[in-house]
């Protein structure tokens, strides 16, 4: 099972670099080099990723914990950036940046099966919603909040994200109708996480939480889809447990 996920793995990322290399080809210089660093470094944290949740229950809760303490810093830090939203904005995102956390959290003790299917739906999301709005992309979704987001891009990353899924969760023996709604909502709560964080640095006046994962940003950056699909994992975990 762990193999055909990885081989799996290995062909989007193969398909991810050969659509990085065309959108290379009419980016400048800068921003091609940008690109593939964003690409290789994603690849090194994905795959960081992978190891964890075959050791989900060692590996994986402590990647978690050091997302965590790394995002709990990022959203510290940014408080003393020059531009602050009012007190009750800024109470309200500590409301629910705390609650995201505790989301987290519980999405760790999820049983395996439920953290690759997650895993690869937000990967398959993410990477391909960018890609897909580059190559694509005209018309904007949220041009205040996040003006790299497109209407291409967000259904080119839902649709594949599914997909993947469904393929996914056939090797994880997994039923499609169960897989369908697990990787439909945690696409669109993925999305909702991206968005939240954008949202967010736009009310702090900053480009990026942080600059400490290469080509990434933050720990909120890189990982703000996964914890924001994490709440609705934890929610249909509720109504439809996997007893696989």
């Amino acid at each position: 099972m762990i193999t055909k996920l990885y081989i799996i793995l290995a062909i989007l990322f193969l398909a991810g670099g050969l659509s990085i290399w065309r959108i290379n080809l009419r980016s400048t210089p800068i921003k091609a080099r940008e690109n593939t660093l964003k690409f290789f470094s994603y690849f090194v944290i994905i795959n960081i990723l992978f190891i964890g949740i075959v050791f989900h229950n060692t590996v994986f809760r402590v990647l978690c914990f050091v997302i965590i303490l790394g995002s709990l810093w990022e959203f510290i830090r940014i408080e003393r950036s020059e531009q602050k939203p009012e007190k009750p904005k800024k109470l309200l995102f500590w409301f629910v940046f705390l609650l995201i956390v505790y989301s987290f959290i519980a999405f760790s003790a999820q049983p395996q099966p439920i953290l690759f299917l997650s895993f690869f739906t937000v990967t398959v999301f993410d990477a391909f919603s960018q890609v897909f709005g580059q190559l694509f992309g005209k018309r904007k979704m949220l041009p205040a909040i996040s003006p790299g987001k497109t209407w291409a891009g967000f259904a080119g990353g839902f649709v594949i994200s599914i997909l993947v899924g469904l393929l996914c969760g056939n090797i994880l023996e997994i039923s499609p109708v169960i897989s369908l709604m697990y990787t439909a909502g945690t696409a669109l709560f993925a999305f909702a996480g991206d968005t939240g964080a954008s949202f967010v640095k736009r009310s702090f006046g900053v480009k990026d939480f942080s600059k400490i994962l290469p080509g990434q940003g933050g720990f909120l950056d890189r990982f703000d889809s996964l914890m924001g699909a994490s709440v609705y994992i934890n929610l249909i975990a509720l109504i439809i447990p996997f007893n696989g």
